[in-house]
């Protein structure tokens, strides 16, 4: 476990957007760092979206950074980041927000991600692999298209090996993994030891405490080949770390790629295919593109 300390309370950001904006400025926010968003009605028309972090954000950084964000249109970025303020609220608070539509969700046709305050339904729910998920302060809780894609494909297809799920957050992908194929040799990483904290609790909640390695580090950190590399993060961290994912996956193996927005695919498909890479598999969800490529 890491010595990162517990906090009492966490902080966040909120601003002001047209309801029909909230979604995508949500979006974008977590491409900015946030670990969960939040949607406060507060007329008929205007939304305050909260934006929690792991750490305080820098403000002025963040809202430069929102202002100017590809994925919005111009004038909603930068309406949306002139209202932009700062605060922080208790630990419970945050969980309170968190259980909020957080419901039993079935994925591909094997699996089901639930969090433990929903434990009774889910057991209701019969001929599925029961992942249960408490979020902490990680992200992937398998709502989000990010983190879904990537179970679709591990649903449909993972049927044993070596596994790295590389920016591992809650655990979640290493977990399914494990849970619908036990012999499963996982490694899982983060560069964040509060992720690292709440995956290693979520693989003791479904009983796989020691099935999983887990590690405070990039994959340039890990050692070994993998028949299967999984990279739930943004297009910029997995080109940035392209070389890394290639030479963790095994030759024949396959390195699954989320987080990636559905215009960012073909750059981030051609860069990786410079590398010798083979597209396999693709699939978009919303703004969201997944990707499955084979190292000859």
């Amino acid at each position: 476990m890491s010595d990162a300390p517990i906090r009492s309370e966490w902080p966040f950001v909120e601003l002001d957007v047209a309801a029909g904006d909230a979604e995508d400025v949500g979006a974008a926010l977590l491409d900015l760092g946030s670990t969960g968003i939040e949607e406060r009605a507060v007329a008929d028309d205007r939304v305050t979206v909260v934006a929690w972090f792991a750490a305080p954000p820098e403000l002025a950084e963040l809202a430069n950074a929102l202002a100017t964000a590809r994925t919005l249109d111009a004038g909603v970025a930068r309406s949306a980041a002139s209202t932009l303020r700062s605060g922080s609220a208790p630990d419970d608070d945050w969980l309170r927000l968190w259980k909020r539509g957080f419901e039993p969700t079935p994925i591909g046709s094997r699996l089901l991600v639930f969090p433990s305050w929903k434990r009774d339904e889910a057991m209701s729910i019969p001929d599925r692999v029961r992942i249960e998920v408490d979020p902490g302060m990680a992200f992937g809780t398998g709502t989000h298209e990010t983190t879904r894609l990537c179970l679709e494909w591990i649903d449909a297809n993972w049927r044993g090996g070596s596994l790295l799920d590389v920016g591992t957050g809650t655990g979640l992908l290493a977990i399914a993994a494990v849970l619908l194929e036990p012999t499963t040799r996982a490694v899982a990483c983060d560069v964040d030891p509060i992720a690292i904290d709440v995956a290693q609790e979520n693989a003791g909640l479904n009983g796989i405490g020691n099935a999983i390695a887990f590690d405070v580090c990039g994959p340039e950190g890990v050692d070994g080949v993998f028949d299967v590399v999984l990279a739930n993060l943004t297009a910029d961290v997995i080109l940035l770390v392209r070389h890394a994912l290639f030479e963790r996956t095994r030759p024949g193996g396959t390195l699954v790629l989320s987080g990636v927005l559905v215009e960012q695919a073909d750059g981030v498909v051609a860069e990786m295919t410079a590398l010798g890479l083979l597209l396999e598999w693709r699939r978009d969800a919303g703004e969201w593109t997944g990707l499955a490529m084979r190292r000859p």
